[in-house]
């Protein structure tokens, strides 16, 4: 499976589950959910230029098991890497450039190819 979200104007979006894509001046009834994380079957997770703001959250990437390209580049993301990344052992493209994220890199699955994750605060 696949999701790619790329290139949308989402206003306020986190990745958090349970919050809206959307922001709270959005009706209920029309607010988009990332019900996607936990998605045990996704390999793919494109969701680069699309205003996503905060942290990644901790303890859902780890779910993504089958996951094989992580791209959340050129967003408004803060914080650090998930410690869980090492975890995802098919994990060969994550492009986190373009970012505000900061902290400690963590080990790398030995499966990945591609990194990219310039223009941080790394």
């Amino acid at each position: 499976e696949s999701l790619d979200l790329s290139n949308n104007p989402f206003r306020n979006a986190t990745l958090h589950p349970g919050t809206p894509l959307s922001d709270t001046r959005t009706p209920p009834e029309s607010r988009q959910y990332p019900t996607f994380l936990p998605c045990q079957s996704l390999k793919s997770l494109r969701m680069h230029s699309a205003n996503i703001q905060g942290m990644i959250p901790v303890g859902s990437l780890g779910l993504l098991q089958k996951v094989e390209i992580i791209d959340l580049h050129h967003n408004f993301l803060r914080g650090g890497i998930p410690w869980e990344i090492e975890s995802l052992e098919n994990l060969m493209v994550l492009k986190l450039d373009g970012n505000f994220l900061h902290g400690t890199i963590p080990e790398f699955p030995r499966s990945i190819r591609h990194i990219s994750m310039h223009s941080n605060r790394l």
